[in-house]
C-alpha cells in the first residue's frame, strides 16, 4: 500500500536520521508506522513502541509505561524514568511513537531527555495540520533531526488492492472509482466504505467479480463513521455545511458572503472542505470527504425542508465554471505542471467531475424528455461519448426520438452513435452498418460522412479493409465544415502507422463541426506515432487540463491515453501511472473512449508484469487491436509469458504477425517495441 513512502522511511533511517510520518487522521499513518517498525525488526533492530492513547493523554508516565519495559524501581519525575530508560536502551535501538499529538506530557519530556542523550533515531506520526499539536509537542519536534514522510490520499491503484485485499475478489473499475472518489483519498474510510457497502448489500459480487447495486454507496451503517467525522462541530458550521452540500462546488467568492470566511476557515482547518482550481482561476470550494456531502444531502433533502427553501436563491444562480487556457508551451512545462498537479487533492478534482457531468446528463435528459426533437437527443447524447451511459435512458432516446424536421448534420451524428451503440453492446456490426446505409438513403448529400463511418466501423470490429486505399481516394465529402470524412481519414492513417498523412488531413479540412473533440485525439496520436513525443506529452497535457476543467470526459480520456503512451516511451513511468490513474478515478467512460479506457487498464499493467488493473478491462477484446493496448495480445504475453525466451519470441512474432494481417500497423509497432 505505501511502497514508496516506506522506502524512504527505512533509507532515512538507515543514516541515523528519525522519520516524521505525516498525514490526515485515517490516512494510513499508523498502518506504515507499523510497516516501518516490522522492516526494522526483521532487519534485526530492536523498536520499541509507542501508540498513544487520547483516553490517556492525561495520564503521567502512560506512553512510556506501555513500553512494558523494566524500569526496575519506580524511579522519581521525569529524570529518573529517563535514567532508567536509558540504561535499557542502545544506539543501535529506535523508538516509535504513533500519535505524538496524544503523548502524555511526562513521557514526551523523557523521550526528549532520552534522545538527546543518545541520539537515537525516533519515529512518530503526526497530523497533516500545522499548529494543531500542542506548543510543546511542536517544539520538542523540533529539536529532534527528522526527515518528513507525507502520505499522500489514495490512488485508484491502491483502492483497487484494498478492494481485492479486503473482498478477497476483484471489483468493477466503477466500484474503485466510487469508493475512492466518496472516501476522499482516505484510508481508513475507504476501508470502512467497502464493508458497510457490503453488509448493506450495495455492492454484490456477480459472476466472480463485485459490483455497485445501487446509485450510492452511502448506507445506514456508514453514518455513525460519518457523524464521528463530524463530532465537535458548532450548530453554526454544521448549518454552514448543510448549505455546501446542497449547493455542491460553489466559487468561493460566493460563499464568504453566504456562509463567512470565519466559518468556511474552521472548516477547512477540520479537514471538511476542499478547495481546487475552476476555470479563469477561480476557487472552487466543496465539502470534503464527498461521502459527507452525500450524507449530508440526503438528510436535508428528507427532513429540512426550510433550510433547503431557505437556499433555492443560490441554488438557482450556482454558476458553472468556463474553462481556461493553461500556460504549458513545452513538454518540460507541462511535465512540471504536471508533478505539481500530483500533490493535489485528486478525490475532490474528480468528485467535482463526478458531480458536474451528472448535472448535465440530468440537464440534458431533461431537455429532451421536455421536447423529444432531434437537436434535443443530439445534446444529450454527445455526454454520452465520454459520460459514464445510462442504458434505459440512452435507448428510450434512440426508440422515442422525433426525426422530422432535423438537420442532416444532426441526423448524422444521431445515427453514428446508435450504430456505435449497436456494435459496442454486441448486437453485430451488420446492423450497425445498416443504420447508416439507412441514413445514407436518406440524406444522399451526407452519404460520404455514411460511408466514412461505417469504414471506421469495419476497420474497429474486423479488420482494414483491403481497398481502403480505393475507397478513401474516392470519399468526397459535400460538407466540408463537418469534419467526418477528414477525421475517419486521419484515425484510419493512425492506424495503418501512416501518422504523417493523419496529420495532413487535419491541417487540410476545413472545420470539425460534427466531432470536434476527436480532432484532439488523431492530432495527439499522429504527433506521438510520427516521433514528435515532446511535442504529443505538451499537446495531450494542455488539453487533458482543458478537459478538466471543461467537464469533458472523452477528451480527458482520449488525451489521457496520448500522454500515458509518450510518457512512458519517454522512460516517465511514475508520471504514465498518475494520468493513468486520475482517469480511472473518474470511472468507466462511454462509447469509443471505453475502448481507451481499457487500453490504459491494460497498459497500467505491463510496467510490472502483473495482471492487477488489466484484468479489469475484461476479456472480450481481440488480441490484436487498432492502437496500442486495445487488443489485449501484447497484455496477455507480458503478464503470462511463456515459459522460455525462445517461446516469448514466437508468441510475440505470432502476434505481430497476427496485427499485420488485420492491418493493423501502429499495434503491431507497439508491440515490437514492448516485447
Amino acid at each position: 500500500m505505501f511502497e514508496q513512502e516506506l522506502g524512504s522511511a527505512l533509507r532515512y533511517l538507515a543514516r541515523g536520521v528519525g522519520v516524521r510520518i505525516v498525514g490526515a487522521p485515517g490516512s494510513g499513518r499508523t498502518t506504515l508506522a507499523k510497516q516501518v517498525v516490522t522492516e526494522l525488526e526483521d532487519r534485526g533492530t530492536t523498536v520499541e513502541s509507542i501508540f498513544a492513547d487520547p483516553s490517556l493523554e492525561s495520564v503521567p508516565f502512560a506512553g512510556v509505561l506501555s513500553l512494558g519495559v523494566d524500569l526496575g524501581p519506580r524511579p522519581l519525575g521525569v529524570l529518573g524514568v529517563a535514567d532508567a530508560l536509558s540504561s535499557h536502551l542502545e544506539r543501535s535501538h529506535v523508538i516509535a511513537v504513533d500519535g505524538v499529538e496524544h503523548l502524555d506530557r511526562e513521557s514526551l519530556a523523557v523521550i526528549d531527555v532520552v534522545q538527546g542523550r543518545l541520539d537515537v533515531p525516533i519515529v512518530v506520526t503526526a497530523g497533516d495540520a500545522p499548529f494543531r499539536a500542542r506548543p510543546t509537542v511542536t517544539a520538542v519536534l523540533g529539536r529532534w533531526r527528522q526527515a518528513t514522510v507525507v502520505i499522500p490520499s489514495l490512488r485508484y491503484k491502491q483502492v483497487a488492492s484494498l478492494l481485492a485485499q479486503k473482498l478477497g475478489a476483484p471489483a468493477d473499475v466503477d466500484v474503485a472509482a466510487r469508493i475512492l472518489s466518496g472516501s476522499g483519498g482516505n484510508l481508513r474510510l475507504a476501508a470502512r466504505i467497502i464493508e458497510t457497502a457490503v453488509l448493506a448489500d450495495r455492492l454484490v459480487l456477480r459472476d466472480g467479480r463485485w459490483q455497485l447495486n445501487g446509485p450510492t454507496l452511502v448506507n445506514e451503517h456508514l453514518h455513525g463513521t460519518i457523524e464521528a467525522l463530524l463530532h465537535g462541530l458548532g450548530s453554526e458550521e454544521f448549518r454552514a455545511l448543510q448549505k455546501l452540500a446542497l449547493l455542491g462546488p460553489s466559487p468561493l467568492d460566493r460563499l464568504t458572503g453566504l456562509v463567512g470566511t470565519g466559518i468556511l476557515d474552521r472548516l477547512e482547518h477540520r479537514g471538511l472542505l476542499s478547495v481546487v482550481a475552476g476555470g479563469e482561476g477561480a476557487l472552487l470550494v466543496s465539502v470534503f470527504p464527498p461521502v459527507v456531502e452525500d450524507y449530508l444531502r440526503g438528510h436535508v433533502n428528507s427532513s429540512r425542508r426550510i433550510l433547503r427553501s431557505a437556499i433555492t436563491e443560490a441554488l438557482a444562480a450556482s454558476e458553472s465554471a468556463e474553462p481556461a487556457r493553461p500556460d504549458a508551451t513545452d513538454a518540460v512545462a507541462a511535465i512540471a505542471a504536471l508533478r505539481a498537479e500530483v500533490h493535489g487533492n485528486h478525490a475532490a478534482t474528480a468528485q467535482r467531475f463526478h458531480t458536474r457531468l451528472g448535472e448535465l446528463e440530468r440537464l440534458y435528459y431533461r431537455a429532451w424528455e421536455a421536447d423529444r426533437s432531434m437537436p434535443n437527443a443530439v445534446a444529450f447524447l454527445r455526454v454520452y461519448w465520454g459520460a459514464p451511459i445510462d442504458h434505459a435512458r440512452i435507448r428510450e432516446v434512440f426508440d422515442r426520438t422525433d426525426p422530422a424536421g432535423a438537420e442532416p448534420a444532426d441526423h448524422l451524428f444521431f445515427a453514428m452513435t446508435r450504430a456505435l451503440w449497436m456494435a459496442l453492446t454486441g448486437q453485430g456490426l451488420a446492423p450497425a452498418l445498416a443504420v447508416m446505409a439507412e441514413f445514407a438513403g436518406a440524406e444522399p448529400g451526407w452519404a460520404p460522412e455514411a460511408e466514412a463511418w461505417s469504414l471506421l466501423l469495419e476497420t474497429a470490429y474486423e479488420r482494414v479493409p483491403a481497398d481502403l486505399g480505393v475507397t478513401l481516394a474516392r470519399l468526397s465529402s459535400r460538407n466540408p465544415r463537418c469534419g467526418v470524412v477528414p477525421i475517419v481519414r486521419g484515425l484510419l492513417e493512425i492506424i495503418r502507422f501512416n501518422p504523417e498523412a493523419a496529420l495532413r488531413e487535419l491541417d487540410s479540412a476545413a472545420g470539425f463541426e460534427s466531432i470536434p473533440r476527436f480532432e484532439p485525439l488523431v492530432r495527439g496520436l499522429g504527433l506521438f506515432a510520427s516521433g514528435r513525443v515532446d511535442e504529443a506529452i505538451a499537446y495531450a497535457l494542455e488539453r487533458r487540463r482543458d478537459a478538466q476543467l471543461a467537464v469533458d470526459q472523452f477528451t480527458l480520456v482520449t488525451q489521457s491515453y496520448i500522454a500515458a503512451l509518450a510518457l512512458i516511451d519517454r522512460g516517465l513511468f511514475d508520471e504514465a501511472e498518475y494520468i493513468m490513474g486520475s482517469a480511472f478515478a473518474l470511472g468507466r467512460p462511454g462509447f469509443l473512449v471505453d475502448s481507451l479506457y481499457n487500453a490504459m487498464l491494460r497498459l497500467s499493467s505491463l510496467r510490472l508484469r502483473s495482471a492487477s488493473l488489466g484484468g479489469h478491462a475484461g476479456n472480450s477484446a481481440r488480441s490484436a487491436g487498432t492502437l496500442p493496448g486495445v487488443g489485449k495480445g501484447v497484455y496477455e504475453i507480458v503478464t503470462q509469458p511463456p515459459a522460455g525466451a525462445e517461446a516469448f519470441d514466437g508468441a510475440a512474432s505470432h502476434l505481430i504477425d497476427e496485427q499485420l494481417a488485420h492491418g493493423y500497423a501502429f499495434d503491431a509497432a507497439h508491440t515490437a517495441l514492448f516485447t
